[in-house]
């Protein structure tokens, strides 16, 4: 008996969205790098997803494997950091969630059946995020030294503590604007000018 575990159509192999496994810790994630996308994106939606993460559009959840069967397919992005012509774009693509974990979200959609394949999926997916335009990334967290030793539940007068040890421990500093940020991606998506 042959194997049908894949679709042959245009001399393409089709995967079919069973074969596709969940990853589980994707929700909300601050992601610091576009590299660790595909830890967090089923490789149905890695492509478009990574071209969100180049828009400076900030994902909060995606979901494309065998559990999505009868149900959807979705990525979910943060409303409130989106450009102006971005927000239109999203409630044209999706539709607007008011409470996502506390804030406003637009989740994009797409039926799954037996039948949907990861090729298609990735191609529908990637059309919509096509859609975006490029804008400020005004999500990206930043902090004083004051506030990350905060974060890290260290007295702010506590001067054991220096801008050295948050370096180590993996954070990105500048300098100049005396402030840390989660990664050196990050602090390049913050401060980059965007041309309109």
């Amino acid at each position: 008996m042959e194997d049908n575990s894949t679709i042959e159509t245009n001399q393409h192999t089709q995967t079919p969205i069973l074969e596709i496994k969940a990853i589980q810790q994707s929700r909300n994630e601050m992601i610091r790098t576009k590299e660790k996308i595909r830890e967090f994106v089923e490789p149905p939606l890695v492509n478009a997803c990574e071209h969100l993460w180049d828009l400076n559009v900030r994902t909060l959840s995606s979901s494309a494997n065998a559990k999505d069967i009868d149900y959807e397919a979705y990525v979910i992005i943060d409303f409130d950091t989106l450009s102006e012509q971005n927000k239109i774009t999203a409630q044209e693509e999706g539709k607007l969630l008011d409470d996502y974990d506390g804030k406003p979200a637009v989740i994009m959609e797409i039926p799954v059946t037996q039948q949907t394949t990861a090729e298609e999926l990735k191609e529908k997916f990637s059309a919509k995020a096509d859609r975006f335009e490029k804008q400020r990334a005004t999500w990206i967290p930043s902090f004083s030294l004051q506030e990350i030793k905060h974060v890290y539940f260290i007295d702010p007068d506590d001067e054991q503590y220096g801008i050295n040890n948050f370096v180590e421990d993996g954070l990105y500093y500048d300098p100049e604007g005396k402030r840390f940020y989660l990664s050196e991606e990050h602090f390049q998506k913050a401060t980059e000018e965007i041309i309109s």
